[in-house]
């Protein structure tokens, strides 16, 4: 029999949770069941095949239940009948927290719906913040499909991505179509996009309450239309932190671009600074929002570290950004212990095309808001030539992989989320427990209790 939440002193608070086997164990549900406890918070998985009542009552229930909800929608009579228990008992008790609302998550499901989402928000007014240009394709014919290519003003080369962002393994198999001629691999459904040269280089920004941690990922190299076969991927595959693939290697001409690009961007840095820029690092608490230095610096790593900067640095917030893409990238490559043990030194050059934590901060505080989500990611690649920062994908309750002390801070965030009311009506349920314990038997009461 699973655990439940009844009949257990040593806690005081109760947290179901819902994830598939392989996320359980990467998220390592046993430490954060021993996390949650120092809390007094009993961590709980749910057990779809036992009534939910059985199992409570829950405080809050924190979840991933998009391959459940993908189901549902195909149709799956078994998926259906779970998620209208679980919506069934969340309507039951309306004082439980749910992180996230399945309405919520429902709105990053679609990829069209996603970009649609982008394309309105007031990210889109100033042309800085986009998703590239697309359409959404139902049909295998090709002049059907040239046709609202055109119409839609989308240009070659395409990246044609599954209708489903998330909740089965087919959400990940992509393709790059270089011209008209390729429009007969689309597979249907599916949307199909403009594809953006960005240097083989994608942020990922992992997004917890208030917070975002931004990890820098390989990407797609540069390509350009032209008489070329259609190139088939899997984009986790791709994005991976160690992934090594000829798709994500520049060609030769573009590394010469980009290189004379740093180049000259350096030597007008060393015409208009001429003062040295000093970092120290203290150990304090991390910082969570990452962006780019203003010079050639070396930093002496500490754990964990926070950077200050003196006046003469005009981005002392791009400068933190920056030294926390480097420890996400060396935590994921190397772990935690070696980050505090090894104390590395850490090279770091300022980039043109580097994200500014000004503009980051401004993404995800619009979709935190818009969105109503508490764990979520943003894919986002910066434009080659323009600057412009394109938002590509977006996903409920991503990885986290490369974020510090994850663990920890997930534990925090979820019983945090705890209402004081709720805390309240528990201590008082508690001290009404104790007196109904004490009390002695009467004729009315026999002292045994019923089972």
């Amino acid at each position: 029999m699973g655990a439940t939440c009844d009949n257990d002193d040593d806690f005081k608070y109760c947290v179901g949770y819902w994830w598939s086997d392989k996320k359980s164990q990467k998220l390592n549900a046993n430490k954060l069941g021993a996390l949650f406890a120092e809390r007094r918070c009993k961590f709980v998985k749910l057990d779809f095949d036992k009534h939910l009542d059985q199992q409570g009552p829950f405080d809050v229930i924190v979840h991933k239940m998009g391959d459940i909800l993908v189901k549902a929608d195909q149709g799956d009579s078994q998926a259906k009948k779970t998620i209208s228990a679980f919506e069934s008992y969340v309507r039951k008790h309306p004082k439980m927290v749910i992180l996230d609302a399945l309405d919520n998550t429902r709105a990053l499901m679609d990829r069209y719906k996603q970009y649609r989402l982008i394309e309105q928000s007031d990210l889109a007014k100033d042309n800085v913040v986009f998703t590239p240009t697309f359409v959404h394709l139902t049909s295998t014919n090709i002049d059907v499909n040239r046709g609202r290519i055109r119409r839609s003003k989308i240009t070659f080369p395409i990246v044609c991505k599954p209708i489903l962002a998330q909740g089965s393994t087919g959400a990940h198999q992509m393709c790059i179509i270089f011209n008209e001629a390729g429009l007969k691999d689309v597979k249907p459904p599916c949307v199909a996009q403009s594809f953006v040269n960005h240097n083989a280089k994608l942020y990922k920004l992992f997004v917890i309450k208030d917070k975002y941690y931004i990890m820098e990922r390989p990407s797609l190299k540069n390509f350009q239309a032209g008489d070329y076969e259609t190139v088939f991927f899997f984009s986790h595959d791709i994005s991976k932190p160690n992934s090594s693939s000829l798709l994500t290697e520049l060609d030769e001409a573009d590394k010469l671009q980009l290189g004379q690009l740093m180049e000259k961007w350096n030597n007008n840095m060393n015409i208009t600074e001429a003062r040295e820029t000093t970092l120290t690092t203290t150990k304090q608490t991390p910082i969570s929002n990452p962006a780019a230095l203003t010079k050639t610096k070396t930093i002496t790593a500490t754990t964990p570290t926070t950077i200050t900067t003196t006046k003469e640095s005009p981005n002392d917030e791009d400068a933190k950004q920056q030294m926390d893409i480097y420890r996400g990238n060396f935590i994921m490559n190397n772990g935690e212990g070696d980050w505090k043990n090894k104390q590395p030194t850490l090279q770091y050059q300022q980039s043109p095309l580097m994200p500014s934590k000004e503009i980051l901060s401004k993404i995800v505080k619009i979709f935190s808001e818009k969105l109503g989500l508490t764990f979520y990611g943003i894919d986002i690649i910066i434009e080659n030539g323009t600057n412009r920062y394109a938002i590509i994908d977006m996903n409920t309750f991503p990885g986290y992989d490369g974020v510090e002390n994850f663990l920890t801070i997930f534990r925090d965030v979820v019983c945090d989320a705890i209402p004081e009311d709720i805390a309240l009506d528990q201590k008082q349920a508690q001290l009404t427990t104790t007196k109904l314990n004490k009390r002695k038997p009467t004729e009315h009461d026999s002292g045994i209790e019923s089972t």
